[in-house]
């Protein structure tokens, strides 16, 4: 890893790696459960350690280099769209679709 990444690539590298080893925590519909399972983005906020509801997702992409596209994206891909026929995605599927977006 480069010294030089930026912290947004920092945080995004983590929040990829949570989503790959956290996969059974995963929820659907939901930003938190009182069970302690999350969408993809609570898991962003949980590596951020940001302490706001679900509305705060505005301000959590851009620590992630997220735009706000990319954010509806995840959404879709973590809870399913049928307007868009999107299919509900692992949190492994996500970060793959997510490293994508940000080539090395």
């Amino acid at each position: 890893m480069s010294q030089h990444q930026s912290k947004e690539t920092l945080t995004r590298l983590a929040w990829l790696a949570a989503l790959r080893q956290q996969g059974e925590r995963q929820c659907r519909g939901m930003y938190i459960t009182h069970t302690g399972q999350v969408c993809a983005l609570g898991m962003l906020a949980e590596v951020t350690g940001y302490q706001g509801d679900w509305e705060g997702y505005r301000a959590l992409a851009p620590l992630a280099g997220l735009s706000d596209h990319h954010v509806r994206s995840v959404i879709s891909m973590n809870d399913g769209n049928s307007i868009t026929q999107t299919r509900p995605h692992t949190f492994a599927e996500i970060a793959d679709v997510v490293s994508s977006w940000f080539p090395s």
